[in-house]
This record gives structure tokens, sequence and C-alpha cells, in this order.
């Protein structure tokens, strides 16, 4: 357009911008597009370039990405289990409601904690030591690091103390998550 030729005239930079193009067959298609002025050595305006990209691909992978995410979060929010997963640092990335109502402790109060610190929360008081904590951190620690554990894929029958107090008996499964850098758990 001309108003793009005027800034690039004056030295300004165009974004890259996305357009969606017919081919012959009439099929549209997503193009990316970069407009630049070439000069000379002097710095004299030649002319201006432009480089058309097809990124239909690269849209349709996002798409892709952007429903699977939904599916995702519509499964971990709308599941009847509690949900929680743990990085490859220890800290809880993910906690339902499912997870919120049995342990009455609240997302945003969980999110980014060190996992065996929300686990000592939960732990009955006549439980709660030093060494209890430190064990459950080591035991965390080597399990995200190797991805084994003789607990994983088990179901564990342990009691735990909601957030009110009130003493409850609930079922646990976890298992490794493979990650770049070491391993998550799901829980």
């Amino acid at each position: 357009s001309r108003q793009a030729i005027q800034k690039l005239l004056r030295g300004e930079h165009i974004p890259l911008y996305e357009r969606l193009f017919k081919k012959k067959d009439g099929t549209i298609f997503s193009v990316e597009i970069n407009v630049e002025l070439v000069r000379d050595s002097h710095g004299k305006p030649l002319h201006i370039q432009s480089v058309v990209r097809d990124i239909s691909e690269r849209k349709e992978a996002e798409r892709k990405l952007v429903e699977s995410e939904e599916k995702y979060r519509s499964f971990v929010e709308n599941s009847f289990d509690g949900i929680t997963f743990i990085n490859e640092h220890g800290n809880v990335t993910e906690w339902n409601r499912a997870a919120e109502s049995l342990t009455g402790l609240k997302k945003e109060d969980v999110l980014g904690s060190p996992y065996w610190d929300v686990q000592l929360q939960l732990t009955p008081p006549e439980l709660q030591t030093p060494e209890y904590k430190e064990r459950i951190k080591t035991h965390m620690l080597a399990m995200i690091q190797t991805g084994e554990s003789p607990l994983f894929n088990c179901i564990i029958t342990a009691e735990f103390i909601m957030a009110d107090g009130t003493r409850r008996v609930a079922e646990q499964i976890s298992f490794p998550v493979k990650k770049n850098n070491g391993y998550g758990i799901r829980s």
C-alpha cells in the first residue's frame, strides 16, 4: 500500500503481518509477509523487497495445540479425582478443584510450593517431625531425578489432615512424567 511505502521511505520498520491468500484452485491459506526497503551503499532506496511465506502448517499446529490444551484443562478441572502435577524441581504446578475439595487447600496457596511442604501440611500432627519432612523431600527429589520409585503406579492408602483439621483417608497413585531435564510427577 502507499502508506506502507511511505513508512519505509521514512525509515520506519513494518512488522511481520499475516494475511489470507487464495490459491488458483480456490484454497485459502495463511501467509506471513515481511516487507523491507533495500538501499544502496549510499542509503538511496533501490527497491522494496517482500517475502511471503506460507504458514498454513504452523497455524494448523497452533490450532491443534490450543484444542489439546482446552481438552487437557477441561479433563483436569472437571475430574472427580484430585490431580496434582509436580515439576522437575519438586514444586506443585497443578492442583485441580477436586484436590482443593479433598484437602481443603486452595490452588493459589499451593501452586509453586515445594510438594514436601504441602505434604507436611496434610500430615497428621503426630507424624510431623523435621526428619519426616526431610524424608519426604529426599524421596521426592530422588523420584524426580531418576523417574523411579517403588511407590509409582501403586495405590497407596494414607490418612491425612484437611486444612480445617478433619482427618480423612484417601487412595493415591503417582507416576513419573518424562521432561527435558528430569521427571515431573503426576498424583
